[in-house]
């Protein structure tokens, strides 16, 4: 996988922090599905809070920003979670053809 960048020029360091884990989660060998959706769970706390904090017009920007961020994350973890089901059918259908040899 190419090297994802979840930061932009407005990302607020808290948040940077978190991208930064999520990143690192999402490169790792194995996917932590656990820790992922919990670092998930806490940046959109994050971007949430961030949002009210600012003005108007700042908001309009971050939140455009964001929305590409958030896209780019969907995508992936929607690709992850395909992969994990592709894996685990056929694990399934393994279990089924030595329970048939039993």
């Amino acid at each position: 996988m190419s090297k994802l960048t979840l930061n932009h020029r407005f990302t607020p360091d808290n948040l940077k922090d978190i991208n930064g884990q999520i990143e690192a989660v999402l490169d790792a060998r194995e996917l932590d599905n656990e820790l992922l959706k919990q670092l998930i769970i806490k940046r959109d706390d994050v971007v949430t809070n961030h949002l009210k904090s600012l003005e108007r017009d700042n908001e309009k920007v971050f939140a455009e920003h964001e929305i590409i961020v958030n896209n780019t994350l969907s995508t992936i973890v929607e690709s992850q979670l395909k992969e994990s089901l592709t894996q685990l059918s056929g694990l399934i259908r393994g279990k089924k053809i030595v329970n048939k040899y039993k």
